[in-house]
């Protein structure tokens, strides 16, 4: 991740740096925020586009869900028209932010991978890949069709 990386507040369409902003998160919520992590990415017409996004999903004292907050980072590069290495970079944007929080003493619940365990569909592939690397690295995993929060929100995010 790069120090120059601004992530927008999805409610407010304000600038953030994503490590101070999650420290600033888990300190006022008092230990009752999960943080999951996600990137999606979408070819458009001479362009792909990535989007990784940071879900906070806070819960109450009684242990329920109080909501979700979402910070984005999108960045357009040139077309990936290979599929595999389009999806593959998917997964390593998200460990290398997961990494640099990790770095920071920020707590990762899961790593969300836009891969499919239904072998129909390509990214089945990446499955193993992917989890493996994940899961080797110490984090929590989950791919299609678990409910997948970081990636919705970073799908959510390119398609505005």
């Amino acid at each position: 991740m790069s120090a120059k990386e601004k992530y927008k507040i999805e409610s407010t369409g304000q600038f953030v740096d994503p490590i101070e902003y999650s420290l600033k998160q888990m300190a006022e919520a008092g230990g009752r925020v999960k943080i999951y992590v996600g990137t999606d990415s979408q070819n458009l017409r001479r362009k792909t586009c990535y989007c990784t996004a940071i879900c906070y999903h806070f819960t109450g004292e009684d242990g329920m869900g109080k909501g979700v907050h979402v910070i984005y980072f999108k960045e357009k590069v040139n077309k990936i028209k290979d599929h595999f290495t389009r999806l593959w970079d998917e997964s390593q944007r998200s460990l290398e932010l997961a990494e640099a929080m990790r770095d920071k003493g920020i707590i990762i619940e899961r790593i969300d991978l836009d891969y499919n365990d239904d072998e129909y569909w390509y990214s089945n592939r990446l499955v193993a890949g992917g989890r493996g690397m994940v899961e080797g690295l110490g984090y929590k995993c989950a791919v299609k069709p678990e409910e997948l929060i970081a990636t919705r929100a970073a799908d959510h995010a390119i398609r505005r």
